[in-house]
């Protein structure tokens, strides 16, 4: 009969249904990448300013950590055909994945082309990962700290992968424990989508 434990109550339930909600949407994206049956429509997009302003949907959480959250972009970047929703969404996991295992230091995002390829590099002063655990990072439900209750669902990296693979690229990591990671997403600046 206590208002105070029921609005508690009512608060941990509508926080657990979201969750709940978040890990069903992202199931059904993985499944629905994997099986190829999506509908993808793409357009010419700046990748660079894609980027940018994705990194800036993430300053806020930066801030709430006392992170520095930096971006770049070279300059005069070749656009590239891409469903910009699904690819910002891409960029998105993987610096909230930096937000999330960086307690303190820093954020750097940068774009970038070499050759026929256009990179994003997102690096981070976190926690790191630890070798046997870098084969796994991308698949799904895994997360490399199970005893962490920060409310995600261990399927930001396998969609991520996804996507990207959906734009005829790739993610790479480099990482060690204690001393941070880098992403590269790397994404050809043309690719026969009918492949």
């Amino acid at each position: 009969n206590d208002p105070a434990k029921r609005e508690r109550a009512l608060s941990t339930l509508e926080s657990q249904a979201r969750r709940l909600e978040k890990i069903v949407h992202d199931l059904l994206d993985v499944s629905r990448l994997e099986v190829n049956i999506t509908e993808m429509t793409f357009r010419f997009v700046d990748f660079g300013s894609l980027v940018v302003n994705t990194a800036k949907d993430y300053e806020e959480s930066a801030n709430e950590k006392n992170l520095i959250l930096e971006y770049s972009t070279q300059p005069n970047l070749q656009s590239i055909m891409a469903n910009d929703q699904e690819l910002k969404r891409a960029v998105g996991n993987i610096i909230e994945n930096a937000i999330r295992f960086t307690e303190q230091g820093r954020i750097d995002v940068r774009t970038y082309q070499q050759e026929d390829r256009l990179y994003c590099e997102v690096r981070d002063t976190g926690i790191g990962i630890s070798e046997e655990n870098l084969p796994l990072i991308f698949d799904r439900f895994f997360k490399v700290n199970r005893a962490r209750t920060d409310g995600s669902s261990g399927l930001g990296l396998a969609v991520a992968k996804k996507i990207i693979e959906a734009h005829g690229g790739k993610i790479n990591v480099n990482s060690r424990p204690g001393q941070g990671s880098v992403f590269w997403i790397i994404i050809p600046i043309q690719f026969d989508m009918e492949e």
